[in-house]
């Protein structure tokens, strides 16, 4: 498992003028918990068939990375009263 995987899982941001997404510290998440939707994964979809280990390396950072964002919007404090943002605007490319 990756150490940042494994440590302190991050949250992605909308990529920056680097090309990458900029990533931010989020909420720990348990390896325990990375490990076994990793385990998931490859049930799931590789049944059979093992990971390379830069297939496993880079799953168990997208899932860290999953787990913190949901983490982060599961934080947020709404109530049964909070209603959805009405602005709704299409983007037209022209």
């Amino acid at each position: 498992m990756t150490e940042q995987a494994a440590t302190t899982a991050t949250s992605t941001q909308p990529d920056d003028d680097a090309g990458g997404p900029s990533v931010q510290a989020g909420p720990t998440v348990p390896p325990a918990t990375i490990s076994a939707l990793l385990d998931l994964v490859q049930a799931t979809y590789r049944p059979g068939s093992a990971l390379t280990d830069t297939e496993r390396e880079r799953l168990q950072t997208t899932i860290g990375h999953m787990q913190a964002a949901s983490a982060a919007i599961h934080a947020y404090p709404l109530t049964n009263a909070d209603e959805p943002d009405p602005i709704f605007s299409a983007f037209r490319a022209e």
